[in-house]
């Protein structure tokens, strides 16, 4: 006989059951993770930047105009859309708009994995509690993608979300209310962010299944064709922009983190695996025919996730649509073998969640309350250092490294030219990437003949970058004429002593120079 505690956990098992725990858990956890205060993304400034650029020329730039070094004949920025639509919510709406829209992308990306899974899920899937707690530990760890400021990938997260919908709708109901979109979708999508290729493998993926299955393949084949001419929609032309994209996905990035195979950041590598053993033991339960296509689009996701630890989002937001069902294998599974367990597991794992989702609503609300919710953190930039090139009138050429560079073109030009910045693949050579690098080791004798080469008139020097050792090497030649805990600002000793004006209290971070 069942104790009024029992029945009390049963009924909030039964609670956690319904529609409306399945899509609300998920988004509040979301909300919760994004609400954090926000790191301004390196990348971020430049890609405001060239919104500004295009606003302020009325067409997208073909050639760079912000780097003294040199560059690459064509500029193909594959995320101009991108920086468009930064530059009219940073220059409309200020911080907070930008934030908004991270929270718009995000919510909205996670709406839609809830609804394709929901879609997905056959008879034998999990109840709604289960789905939305698998879905929730999904996207809880996939959150990375949209902890800093927002970056161009968030388009595509969306996207996806809404790819897999699309496709899922089709296949499951045969409508082809939001498969015709897809075309249109792409359109935008390749002119946002690269990730455009890894949409077109997945409608491909489908595409082919559909075709060799003989069923309903007409029209998606039809789609996917479309989807496959939105590289003419670019300013660049289809085989230019081909070649570009096909170059910049095979380029290896030996330096940049986010392009490490994922065991180098130990704890999603243990948080991922634990995730998708349930998965793997799952496809090994089924006795029934197994679903190829959602095994192949588990296998490519998980290859994808973890080869690169930047698509580990991707891996997250397609096992969370298509894992589902093979979680609920695995689930039954341990239901038949230890029935007494399972249930005082449910049950318990049904009070986990209730306590963890007052826990995320109460403090929700207070980080809504916090005026730093809704602003940037630029604490690891060279806020003063830049202001005060700013405000004295210099003008020249900035030796500045990769981290740094978005950050500085954003601030300084058209005063300033930099050296490197984020957007190495599109703009910067190789060679130009290691003269940059070399010129910063300024006591060896190959960091003194890049300097030289490279010829700028102010250097912006990173103190835990640099020691003092290399700085002395910079003199006679060069001076020190800027300083704080953080960054130093060092100009050729033959050039006029710049004034020293006071910077303002409070500076406008997003008021651009051009």
């Amino acid at each position: 006989m069942l104790t009024s505690y029992e029945k009390a956990l049963d009924k909030l098992r039964n609670t956690l059951a319904s529609p409306f725990a399945l899509f609300l858990l998920p988004l509040m956890i979301m909300a919760w993770r994004l609400l954090s205060p926000s790191e301004a993304d390196p990348d971020l400034f430049a890609r405001v930047a060239v919104g500004r650029l295009v606003q302020a020329h009325g067409a997208i730039p073909l050639i760079d105009p912000f780097a003294f070094t040199p560059t690459l004949p064509l500029w193909i920025d594959h995320e101009w859309l991108s920086g468009v639509v930064f530059w009219f919510v940073i220059s409309h709406y200020g911080e907070v708009g930008l934030i908004a829209l991270k929270l718009t992308l995000a919510l909205w990306a996670t709406i839609f994995v809830i609804r394709a899974a929901r879609s997905y899920a056959s008879s034998s899937a999990p109840n709604p509690a289960g789905l939305s707690v698998w879905i929730s530990l999904c996207m809880l760890h996939a959150s990375f993608a949209w902890s800093s400021t927002l970056r161009c990938q968030g388009f595509t997260y969306l996207f996806l979300a809404f790819t897999y919908y699309a496709l899922i709708q089709y296949q499951r109901l045969a409508s082809i209310r939001y498969i015709v979109l897809l075309p249109i979708l792409s359109i935008a999508w390749v002119n946002m962010h690269g990730g455009y290729a890894l949409g077109m493998i997945v409608i491909w993926i489908f595409a082919i299944f559909a075709i060799f299955g003989r069923k309903q393949y007409k029209l998606i084949t039809v789609i996917a064709l479309l989807c496959s001419l939105a590289p003419f929609a670019t300013p660049y032309g289809f085989s230019t922009f081909i070649s570009y994209l096909s170059s910049a996905l095979l380029m290896e990035r030996p330096s940049i983190e986010e392009w490490f195979p994922l065991f180098h950041d130990r704890s999603s590598f243990i948080a991922s695996i634990l995730l998708c053993l349930p998965i793997i033991s799952g496809i090994a339960l089924t006795r029934s025919a197994r679903d190829r296509l959602a095994i192949a689009f588990i296998i490519f996701a998980l290859y994808c996730g973890f080869r690169h630890i930047r698509l580990g989002a991707f891996m997250m937001i397609t096992v969370a649509i298509f894992g589902a069902e093979y979680i609920s294998v695995t689930i039954n599974w341990f239901r038949d073998a230890l029935p007494t367990r399972a249930i005082r597991f449910e049950r318990a794992l049904a009070l986990a969640v209730t306590g963890l989702a007052i826990f995320f609503l109460l403090d929700s609300f207070r980080l809504l309350k916090r005026p730093a919710t809704f602003s940037i953190n630029y604490s690891s930039y060279p806020v003063h250092a830049m202001q005060w090139l700013r405000i004295n009138g210099a003008s020249g050429k900035l030796l500045v490294d990769f981290n740094n560079g978005s950050f500085a073109l954003w601030r300084l030009y058209p005063r300033f030219k930099i050296s490197l910045d984020g957007r190495y693949e599109e703009v910067y050579p190789k060679q130009t990437v290691e003269q940059v690098s070399t010129a910063f080791r300024f006591s060896t004798a190959e960091g003194k003949a890049a300097l030289k080469a490279l010829d700028p008139s102010h250097i912006l020097v990173s103190r835990a970058l640099v020691s003092n050792q290399e700085l002395q090497a910079l003199t006679p030649e060069w001076r020190e004429s800027y300083q704080d805990s953080r960054f130093a600002i060092w100009q050729r000793k033959d050039m006029p002593i710049t004034q020293d004006l006071p910077a303002p209290s409070k500076l406008d971070m997003w008021q651009p120079l051009f």
